[in-house]
């Protein structure tokens, strides 16, 4: 009985380090770009000197830099200085202009997510007229002054049933 090889190629990945333009790259071969935050693979034998970015050669396989951005990309809701009273949704960052009054509620958390409620607004000549919802345990006294600006951020924790809030102000230019 006569035996029959057949060469079918490579037939895993191999892993490569971090990417070189004088190398010569076989078919399958992985490598990542210098911040190794991409992870791409040969498409070809023989690949030297062709650019990461060229779809002919190089296949991205994993792209950590988009997902990340995309997991922590907030939404910025620019607000007018006639929203004085809004209720929050979390997970979004809200901008108010100068206020004279806010009056903030907080919408239902969303299950099994972070819950973040954050905001900024500018306190004016007149100190703005400020509420929020009982029961938020703050790091410090809400004292709103005027000519501040504001940042807070309200934190719903689940395993307490509780949110927790900080809120910090600095002098407006």
């Amino acid at each position: 009985m006569s035996k029959t090889t057949f060469r079918i190629g490579k037939v895993r990945i191999t892993i490569d380090g971090v990417y070189s333009d004088s190398t010569k790259y076989s078919i399958l071969a992985t490598v990542t770009n210098e911040k190794r935050t991409k992870v791409y693979v040969s498409k070809v034998d023989n690949n030297e000197g062709n650019l990461l970015t060229d779809a002919t050669k190089w296949e991205c396989i994993m792209d950590c830099e988009t997902a990340v951005d995309e997991a922590t990309k907030k939404i910025i809701e620019e607000m007018e200085s006639t929203d004085t009273s809004v209720t929050l949704s979390p997970n979004k960052m809200y901008e108010f202009p100068e206020m004279a009054s806010l009056d903030i509620t907080l919408a239902t958390p969303i299950a099994n997510e972070l819950n973040e409620y954050q905001f900024s607004f500018d306190s004016g000549a007149t100190a703005t007229t400020f509420s929020v919802p009982s029961g938020i345990v703050w790091t410090s006294t809400l004292t709103i002054e005027a000519n501040m600006h504001y940042e807070c951020n309200i934190v719903y924790n689940s395993n307490d049933d509780a949110y927790y809030g900080i809120i910090v102000g600095w002098a407006r230019d």
